[in-house]
């Protein structure tokens, strides 16, 4: 609540809660420069291979990370997941946006954002309201067209072997929405890890037929992809 307040007042960054500088080469309503070095928001991009009902072979889905989840990164994701705050997760969309800017489609291809889904009871709040985020900063629609085939183990202490194993067949397109999907697809996740639910889910909305434009993401765990910036 208390950023809220700043934020309305003037401009400030929404981490730090510092007065922006007017002319600041921070993202418009995004993080300050000493924030985004704090950070470490250099943006990573990478690319997952996918297989898909409909193709023999796999077909790759770029992926975009605001950073590596570690370090000042990680704590500030960890404390977003305790107390989501809507004007941080806004700040972080506008970063990615900008990473993203010349890659994603416009006009009437504008894609559509497409959350992945949970299998706890309780949806996890830093997800929820990053999709949320994303839509509000992009004019993007969003559909929530995954649904889980199953409850799937905790795969926080599995290796990349047996997260593809657990991930198998995990996802399904819903066939309750009322019209299809035309447009590209974005898929959004908080935290990649070694891409084995990613794919997954990717994979089902190949299989009916949809193109997946890319991959949204918070953070990606390790070194994987390449520096933006």
């Amino acid at each position: 609540m208390r950023q809220l307040e700043l934020l309305l007042l003037e401009p400030c960054c929404p981490h730090c809660l510092e007065t922006t500088a007017a002319g600041s080469d921070s993202e418009a309503g995004g993080f300050c420069p000493g924030c985004l070095a704090l950070l470490q928001l250099n943006g990573r991009r990478g690319v997952i291979s996918v297989a898909s009902a409909r193709s023999s072979s796999p077909q790759p889905v770029p992926w975009w990370a605001l950073a590596s989840y570690a370090d000042r990164w990680r704590q500030a994701l960890l404390q977003q997941r305790q107390r989501p705050s809507t004007a941080w997760l806004e700040a972080a969309a506008a970063q990615l946006l900008h990473y993203t800017r010349e890659a994603l489609p416009e006009g009437s291809s504008r894609p559509v954002l497409v959350p992945m889904p949970s299998w706890k009871r309780r949806s996890n709040p830093l997800a929820r309201g990053w999709v949320q985020a994303l839509a509000r900063r992009g004019g993007w629609s969003q559909r929530t067209l995954l649904r889980c085939n199953h409850r799937a183990l905790s795969q926080h202490h599995l290796g990349a072997a047996l997260r593809r194993q657990n991930s198998r067949n995990r996802f399904r397109v819903s066939t309750a929405q009322a019209s299809p999907v035309v447009q590209p697809v974005l898929l959004v996740d908080d935290i990649m890890t070694t891409g084995a639910t990613v794919e997954a889910a990717c994979g089902a909305l190949l299989s009916q037929g949809m193109t997946v434009a890319g991959v949204l993401l918070l953070a990606r765990t390790g070194r994987g992809g390449d520096e933006l910036s």
